[in-house]
């Protein structure tokens, strides 16, 4: 198996979800900052929903992956994506 991580592409990926992340978490901020409830649940609700389909598209790759990675990155997409869903509706009230 190739290192993906000297793979452009890869590259390239990764520092578009990281750009992403940056953008959900900024505006998740100025959200909260607003203190509109509207807001602060869309914000949250689609950090959740992008962290939601990272989990799950990468539990579907777990064939490409090194054992037990798959598994691992999903988990952590998906605590992610609960801890998102929870602040969506907690802080938005």
């Amino acid at each position: 198996m190739e290192n993906v991580a000297d793979d452009e592409r890869a590259q390239i990926l990764a520092r578009g979800l990281g750009v992403r992340d940056f953008a959900l978490a900024l505006g998740g901020l100025a959200a909260l900052r607003s203190g509109e409830p509207a807001s602060i649940r869309a914000w949250f609700a689609a950090q959740a929903i992008s962290d939601a389909v990272d989990g799950v598209s990468t539990a579907a790759a777990k064939g490409a992956l090194k054992p037990g990675r798959a598994a691992f990155v999903a988990a952590i997409a998906m605590g992610s994506a609960a801890i998102g869903a929870t602040a969506a509706t907690r802080l938005g009230r």
